[in-house]
């Protein structure tokens, strides 16, 4: 079976997720230094599993060589930034964050701290996970800033990415209290992507691996791509 899209979008994807696990590393190193100082065994244990999820990660990283091999990365990197969400809760004895998802704005931010409803300038109501500090800014009627990706020589947000970024943003966000990828990007080009390719009949949740297999079977790749 050939890949759904080429080199040019996998690299394109790749710089994208570089930020993503970057802000990984970041987070992770600065723990590291933290639970060590603290002594704490159960922290340990916590980070020593974030560890595992991020070298998981990485490899997948390493080798991904199609656009939809970082459905599986970015899903990693959301299930490392929670875990340690966990690590950082234990030092600081809070409770554990409820959403497991990244923010809806920008997953590099990390786990959301809460579920809001959010509008955007040109869209309906939906119901999105945030950051604090994006929900605050949502909260006071401001729209936060999202994710900007680069394609080929523009800046556009990821929302209104090429459908190539469909895998990476399934792997964040496969569903949202119930609310499908679809429905989550309503209104923007990426929701279009996962619309058009929405079987009649489906369920509302959808997996990552059906949406690959969708994809794989029911599109073309870029030929400028080979």
């Amino acid at each position: 079976m050939l890949p759904l899209f080429g080199a040019k979008a996998c690299e394109t994807v790749r710089v994208a997720t570089t930020t993503d696990l970057g802000a990984f590393a970041d987070e992770l190193v600065d723990l590291t230094h933290a639970v060590d100082r603290s002594g704490d065994d159960r922290a340990q244990a916590l980070l020593g599993e974030a560890i595992a999820t991020f070298q998981r990660a990485e490899g997948g990283f390493d080798a991904a060589e199609h656009a939809e091999d970082f459905a599986a990365v970015t899903a990693g990197i959301g299930r490392g930034r929670y875990q340690l969400s966990a690590v950082r809760a234990r030092l600081n004895r809070t409770s554990v964050p409820e959403q497991k998802q990244p923010c809806f704005f920008d997953p590099a931010h990390g786990p959301a701290e809460r579920l809001i409803a959010w509008t955007p300038p040109k869209g309906d109501p939906r119901t999105v996970p945030a950051c604090a500090a994006d929900a605050e800014l949502v909260e006071a009627d401001e729209q936060p800033s999202p994710r900007n990706v680069v394609v080929g020589e523009d800046v556009v947000p990821y929302w209104d990415g090429p459908d190539y970024f469909v895998p990476w943003f399934s792997g964040y966000f496969e569903s949202v209290d119930g609310c499908a990828p679809e429905d989550l990007l309503a209104g923007f080009a990426l929701g279009q992507a996962f619309a058009e390719n929405q079987r009649p009949q489906a369920d509302l949740v959808v997996t990552r691996e059906e949406l690959r297999d969708r994809w794989l079977f029911g599109s073309s790749y870029d030929d400028e791509d080979e």
